[in-house]
């Protein structure tokens, strides 16, 4: 796997054949208030999404306050902090792959592990700022074809 599926999405890129996630700010009538993010990069995170937010689930869309996605968020960076050199076993505790294993392969992740670490950067900053403007983030997950 490249480096190129960990990142946020650029909306004038052609997503008709990727799987994708929305996440938006309040309503999401905005342009700038709205991200897009390939489900691959995002599948290692959903764990960490669940054991802050226990409500999330395989919706299609899921509205989140923005006082949960800034204690996700903090989830998220203490998690990044702690992908240093680290196994397979650790990875997946970190990740908390025991709540919400991803879809796809561990060992695409262990080989890519600083890029994914430089898209949770991104998606963190481009979610909290969205978090400080409004008072709830929507994930719409009805661009994620079934596996």
């Amino acid at each position: 796997m490249n480096n190129a599926n960990f990142k946020i999405l650029d909306r004038s890129s052609n997503l008709k054949d990727t799987n994708y996630v929305i996440i938006s700010a309040g309503k999401g009538k905005e342009d700038n208030s709205k991200i897009y993010i390939e489900y691959y990069a995002f599948s290692f995170l959903e764990g960490l999404i669940w054991d802050k937010y226990r409500e999330y689930n395989n919706r299609k869309k899921i509205k989140i306050t923005s006082l949960d996605i800034k204690r996700i968020l903090d989830g998220i960076i203490i998690a990044a902090n702690g992908l240093g050199k680290v196994d397979e076993k650790e990875i997946k505790d970190i990740l908390k792959f025991d709540l919400y294993s991803p879809k796809y392969p561990l060992s695409d992740l262990i080989e890519n592990l600083d890029y994914f670490k430089d898209f949770i950067i991104k998606f963190t900053n481009c979610i909290l700022d969205f978090a400080e403007k409004e008072k709830y983030i929507i994930i719409n997950r009805e661009n994620i074809e079934s596996f």
